[in-house]
């Protein structure tokens, strides 16, 4: 897979955009809902709740009317999930909008570059999945939503 798959889900209804020439800056976190130290040894920090929270930077060149169906896409959604690939694997992940893309005035006339950026939170990678890449079809013939 080439680029980035952005979905979203609202009201039922899937919705995807590819940016096939994107370049991704992905950068895995591990954080914890509590963290204390111990009343009787200071130097041992006691950690519950581990969670990931990742950060996702994007960075692509598009016109004017890619960068409205992205703008729609990114705006307008119940669920946002986002697929691309590192290290020769897709990884997917559902995520939030941490910064939308900016309008410059090179896209009313042509192409620009855009940098928008993600953040996932999920406690495991396992139940946080969810086959976009399948479902849209991209790398096949068919998707198991084809025709629908």
């Amino acid at each position: 897979m080439n680029g980035v798959l952005i979905a979203s889900f609202r009201e039922g209804v899937f919705a995807s955009v590819l940016l096939p020439d994107a370049s991704v800056d992905y950068k895995p976190v591990i954080k914890w809902k509590t963290t204390a130290k111990n009343a009787f040894d200071p130097s041992i920090v006691i950690k519950r709740g581990k969670y990931r929270a990742d950060s996702i930077s994007i960075e692509d060149v598009l016109s004017g009317s890619e960068y409205q169906e992205l703008i729609e896409l990114l705006t307008h959604f119940d669920k946002l999930y986002i697929a691309f690939e590192v290290d020769a694997e897709v990884q997917q992940f559902p995520c939030e909008i941490d910064k939308l893309p900016s309008l410059s005035d090179n896209h009313r006339f042509g192409v620009d570059e855009v940098k928008f950026s993600f953040e996932s939170s999920y406690i495991d990678k396992e139940e946080a999945i969810l086959d976009i890449v399948g479902m849209t079809g991209y790398g096949n013939s068919y998707g198991e939503l084809y025709g629908y």
